[in-house]
């Protein structure tokens, strides 16, 4: 069922799993870690490609044509992400990984976020650029 989600939304479904990570200023790192997961997973509702790519990091070189046109393959789709808790693991200076656990919700089909999570990987890698923590999985396509 994920996979056929993540088939259906091409590389913004890839780009949604891969945002199950990242960070911005304020707080704990883990506090900007889950703050971004946040943010990110939001930004894909809303398919607001500006603040999308922002989280991701520069050696990604996602451009925000790129995702706006992902994002208009969802067009007409009803989307929903429901966040209930995000783990945080082997966080060091400017290096962590992080885990949404919730569900995804695409026209009434709603799958787990670890079922469509890139090569089926439960855990993404982050970067700290500049202070501020980024996605460091890059999305494909």
């Amino acid at each position: 069922m994920g996979l056929s989600i993540a088939r259906r939304t091409g590389v913004a479904g890839l780009a949604l799993a891969c945002v199950l990570l990242g960070a911005c200023g304020g707080g704990s790192d883990e506090e900007q870690i889950e703050t971004v997961v946040r943010d990110a997973l939001d930004s894909f509702v809303e398919k607001d490609p500006a603040k999308f790519v922002g989280l991701f990091s520069e050696e990604c070189e996602l451009t925000e044509e790129k995702v706006a046109g992902d994002f208009e393959s969802l067009e007409g789709s009803e989307l929903q992400v429901e966040v209930t808790d995000v783990v945080v693991r082997n966080l060091e200076d400017d290096t962590a990984e992080a885990s949404a656990e919730g569900s995804v919700t695409v026209d009434g089909q709603e799958v787990p976020l670890s079922q469509i999570a890139p090569g089926g990987q439960e855990f993404l890698s982050l970067v700290k650029e500049d202070g501020n923590w980024k996605i460091a999985d890059c999305p494909e396509g």
